[in-house]
């Protein structure tokens, strides 16, 4: 979807890390898939819609394809594609999760209403498509230069070279690593799901075992490791060009998700590796995650991801940014 939401975005600038997340792609599937599950999902809406099932415009940004802000424009020319005529794109967008979400004071322009507005170059009814032409914006009534937020949004902390070093862990004294805050267990236990993993060492290699299981829509569990003083704290390795590592496993496919610029809240760029009982030596050029800031990382992660369910297993060795 990224070249549909960057046409969609029209002369609206477009920043390095909504650029990123829209890069970005869920591991374990491809173009093709992808391309059918969007039509699936269009044709499913086209029947709620004709069955009169209130729609609103969302879209789960900052998963991977989409980027918070920019991704509402593609919603409303997907909208279109499903059926539904200007003036019910504008209210999905609008009035409906207004009145969805019992928010009487907004969702329409009327005296009496919070004045949050958005002035376009161009009749939305007519053409949602010209959403990005954006001419002016009102917050609570009163005008904002967006000029000056552009100015004073916080920028991302600068980024600590890293250290000489290319070999991060080889697990050889334990579960530790040659600098950084270290590792940390992670899964969709932190968003109310239910997988996990237990992390050990064993015979001088890191093994991460569990389980995924249904309960929250996107089943993941794994292992980051932090390379700063703190989770997140960005790096800079602009200076390599590769992850290095050896792995083994239960034949399964698992992902390697860097988190750049410090940005946990953002769902990172994720690359597949398939393990199989033999060691095997994995080279993943960096240029290959979509990130903001090439080379500036916050988290390097080795999860199992969605689909199939069940137990997983697998084992990484001898980690290296070269």
């Amino acid at each position: 979807m990224e070249p549909e939401m960057l046409e969609a975005a029209g002369d609206t600038p477009v920043s390095s890390m909504q650029r990123q997340t829209l890069a970005g792609r869920f591991s374990g599937g491809d173009a093709e898939q992808a391309s059918k599950a969007g039509d699936v999902a269009i044709e499913n809406v086209r029947r709620l819609h004709a069955a009169g099932v209130p729609l609103l415009a969302g879209t789960d940004a900052p998963n991977p394809g989409t980027a918070s802000g920019l991704s509402l424009h593609g919603e409303l020319r997907l909208l279109r594609r499903a059926g539904l005529s200007g003036t019910e794109i504008l209210a999905a967008a609008t009035s409906v999760p207004a009145g969805i979400f019992g928010l009487d004071d907004r969702g329409f322009i009327e005296a009496g209403r919070i004045a949050d507005l958005v002035l376009v170059g161009g009749d939305l009814e007519d053409d949602p498509s010209l959403s990005p032409r954006i001419v002016a914006i009102w917050k609570d009534g009163y005008p904002v230069d967006r000029g000056r937020v552009d100015q004073e949004w916080p920028q991302t902390q600068p980024a600590s070279p890293a250290p000489a070093t290319t070999l991060i862990a080889d697990f050889e004294d334990g579960f530790g690593a040659a600098f950084g805050f270290g590792w940390q267990v992670a899964s969709a236990r932190m968003q109310g799901g239910s997988s996990a993993v237990q992390v050990s060492v064993e015979s001088g290699a890191l093994r991460v075992a569990g389980e995924l299981v249904s309960g929250f829509a996107f089943p993941w569990a794994g292992v980051t490791w932090f390379p700063g003083a703190q989770p997140m704290q960005p790096i800079d390795f602009s200076d390599r060009e590769m992850l290095r590592f050896r792995a083994r496993g239960d034949g399964r496919t698992y992902a390697v998700m860097l988190f750049a610029d410090g940005a946990g809240a953002t769902v990172p760029p994720s690359v597949p590796f398939t393990t199989s009982a033999e060691w095997t030596e994995v080279e993943i050029p960096l240029a290959r995650f979509p990130t903001a800031t090439p080379g500036i990382i916050g988290g390097v992660a080795f999860a199992a991801q969605a689909a199939p369910l069940g137990t997983v297993a697998f084992e990484i060795d001898d980690l290296e940014i070269r």
